[in-house]
C-alpha cells in the first residue's frame, strides 16, 4: 500500500471519543452544564448534589474544551476543560462554591484508552 493510501486509511480509522466524567460536589444542584468543543457543544441538564454524569464527544485530533455550569438558582460559572486528544479521559468536579461567583473547577487527565 502506498503512503497516500496509508495517509487516507488514517483519516477513516474511527478515533476513540474524548469522555468527561463531570462530578456535582457542590451544595446545591445544577439546572445544566454546557460542554463546548471545537465541533459544537453537548449538554447536560440536572446534577443532583453528589451526582455524576458521563459526556462524549469526537475530537478529529488536538483540540479543546470548557464548561459553563448553570445552577439552578441562575447563578454560572465556567472553566474546567482544557487541551485533549481522541481518547483522552477528565474526571471534572464542581466544588462547593463561597463565593457566588467564583469557582475553581478541579480537572484531571485520566491516562488514554
Amino acid at each position: 500500500m502506498s503512503l497516500i493510501g496509508l495517509s487516507s486509511l488514517a483519516i477513516l480509522w474511527p478515533r476513540p471519543p474524548v469522555i468527561v466524567t463531570i462530578t456535582n460536589q457542590s451544595n446545591r444542584p445544577i439546572a445544566s452544564i454546557r460542554v463546548e468543543h471545537e465541533r459544537g457543544l453537548e449538554l447536560l441538564e440536572y446534577i443532583g448534589q453528589r451526582e455524576s454524569k458521563t459526556v462524549q464527544f469526537e475530537a478529529q485530533g488536538e483540540t479543546s474544551y470548557k464548561l459553563v455550569v448553570r445552577f439552578v438558582d441562575g447563578s454560572e460559572v465556567s472553566g474546567g476543560g482544557g487541551y485533549v486528544e481522541p481518547g483522552y479521559r477528565f474526571s471534572e468536579t464542581i466544588p462547593g462554591i463561597r463565593n457566588r461567583h467564583r469557582c475553581s473547577i478541579t480537572t484531571l487527565l485520566n491516562s488514554p484508552t
